[in-house]
């Protein structure tokens, strides 16, 4: 038969059926396979169905004597499925195809791993990312083929386009503005008041922006020389906060590391123990720990056990935890991207202090 990508031979459905009930016979195996959420399928070497799991069989509404001896895309009803008579992988669409690329990849006895957008013939639209692993039962070579659908990822993402880039730009448009305004016009509370939220939504948007990027290992480190004690003073007078200040004993060290990322930290840490409660003072130190450099954040608060269950652990930001976010994005750019260390004590009798360290000359 002709094919214009993957190997067009197949055997019958009754061989098929065959495999699958040498497969099942394996009870510890099905029984795992059944246990996981995703969509799980096994595929002989001609790409078709010969054991699959109730996800996806509840997917599709479909009995596992539906699809044994189908191909993935025959199974769902791909509209190219059909189009040659060798059937799913051998259209000249299927090139395309990242599930086709995936199985290949499997067969060929390597992991496999694309995204596949499928439209069905009944005009549904399908977005997964595919996986193969190449497995081998009973001296016979399978591969296992694992189904997630990421349609609300990839939604979720663009969602975040405009927030990031539409609404961030029009939020930047509003201060430009109000800074104009105010400069022209005898001062008022009212103008302020919108001149300060708009600046502060764009803060928690950047944040969430630089989050996700962390998250995503899209943040690509630049080192620079940095001097601990001229830093806290940049700090000091970047932040304005009256009662922030910087210990007499603090030394002037000499150490590499990203400048902006840096700045992030100490602005999340200091924020984070503004909104848990502290309003007289906050001190900032810092010392020598022969090859690594020491920063400390101190406050009188006493953080409450049950906030400190959250500290450092993602969450959304609230009224009962408002710091969770911002003292997690401090703690994954100081492990993930400065190879430093962040953590903090509390307790009653001499408040918090927030601890960062890092290596003087990092290799990251």
């Amino acid at each position: 038969m002709k094919t214009y990508f993957a190997p067009a031979e197949r055997i019958s459905k009754e061989d098929a059926f065959y495999q699958y009930l040498s497969i099942t016979k394996n009870n510890s195996l099905i029984n795992i396979i059944q246990a996981l959420p995703e969509v799980v399928v096994l595929l002989n070497k001609f790409r078709q169905i010969v054991f699959a799991n109730k996800t996806f069989l509840n997917l599709l509404n479909k009995k596992i004597e539906d699809v044994v001896g189908l191909r993935p895309g025959e199974a769902v009803g791909c509209i190219h499925a059909n189009e040659n008579e060798a059937g799913c992988g051998t259209s000249r669409f299927c090139r395309f195809c990242g599930a086709v690329k995936t199985i290949l990849d499997g067969i060929s006895g390597k992991n496999g791993v694309e995204e596949c957008k499928i439209l069905t013939q009944n005009n549904q639209v399908f977005l997964f990312q595919v996986k193969t692993v190449p497995v081998e039962l009973d001296g016979i070579k399978y591969t296992l083929f694992t189904i997630n659908d990421i349609r609300d990822l990839k939604a979720l993402k663009e969602y975040q386009k405009i927030l990031f880039i539409d609404i961030n730009e029009l939020l930047s448009e509003i201060v430009v503005g109000l800074d104009v305004l105010s400069k022209n016009c005898d001062e008022n509370p009212y103008l302020k008041n919108i001149y300060d939220s708009a600046k502060t939504a764009i803060s928690i948007i950047e944040k969430q922006k630089l989050l996700i990027l962390a998250e995503n290992n899209q943040i690509t480190p630049y080192l620079v020389k940095i001097k601990s004690k001229d830093f806290l003073d940049f700090i000091s007078n970047h932040l304005n906060i009256d009662f922030l200040k910087i210990d007499d004993s603090t030394e002037n060290i000499e150490f590499r590391s990203d400048f902006e990322l840096l700045t992030t930290i100490f602005e999340n840490i200091i924020f984070a123990l503004i909104e848990l409660g502290e309003k007289e003072k906050i001190i900032l130190s810092c010392k020598d720990k022969n090859d690594k450099i020491e920063f400390n954040i101190k406050s009188q608060l006493f953080i409450p056990v049950e906030i400190q269950y959250n500290i450092f652990k993602k969450g959304l930001p609230s009224k009962e935890a408002p710091a969770e976010l911002i003292t997690y994005l401090a703690k994954i750019l100081t492990e993930w991207y400065l190879n430093g260390r962040l953590f903090y004590e509390t307790n009653d009798e001499n408040g918090t202090i927030f601890t960062l360290q890092l290596s003087k000359s990092p290799i990251v």
